[in-house]
């Protein structure tokens, strides 16, 4: 019993703790417009997600304007949506409430949103 107890606090902390494995960027139709998973690529998302800041903000986001971030790894797993420079988890597994980014065209840049919409 007490094995079974340490498996599986291991693996908690090594979910808890583990890094952002790739991301997948959708449009607002669900159209696939980027994937990083490269380091290089994921490390730089990595480097401006970490900058995001919780917000107390009231905003409405179209979900068809928005764009869907697909995130595996880490405790940020989960699909987030983002417009803007804001972002808003949609699953359970993300964290709760609403961010802000300060760098949005390197976000978008890293993201490979386009800046023409």
């Amino acid at each position: 019993m007490k094995s079974i107890m340490i498996i599986y606090l291991v693996l908690f902390c090594a979910n808890a703790f583990a890094e952002i494995e790739y991301v997948i960027v959708f449009d607002g139709d669900f159209q696939k417009i980027s994937q990083l998973t490269q380091a290089e690529d994921v490390n730089a998302f990595t480097s401006l997600w970490k900058t995001k800041v919780a917000s107390d903000k009231k905003i409405k986001i179209n979900w068809s304007e928005g764009y869907k971030l697909d995130i595996s790894g880490g405790k940020s797993s989960g699909r987030w949506l983002y417009r803007g420079g804001w972002i808003i988890p949609l699953t359970k597994s993300a964290s709760v409430g609403l961010y802000e980014i300060k760098n949005i065209q390197q976000f978008e840049l890293v993201l490979g949103i386009p800046h023409n919409k």
